[in-house]
């Protein structure tokens, strides 16, 4: 069970993270754009 509980949770963290930066990248802009304003 240790080793099916530890394949579920790199399933949970791994999405999650990857939706988060997705997600930041999509809303904020980069500090590239920041600047050149």
């Amino acid at each position: 069970e240790s080793y099916q509980a530890q394949m579920m949770v790199r399933g949970d963290r791994y999405p999650q993270a990857m939706a988060n930066t997705t997600w930041q990248n999509s809303e904020t802009p980069p500090l590239s754009s920041w600047k050149a304003q």
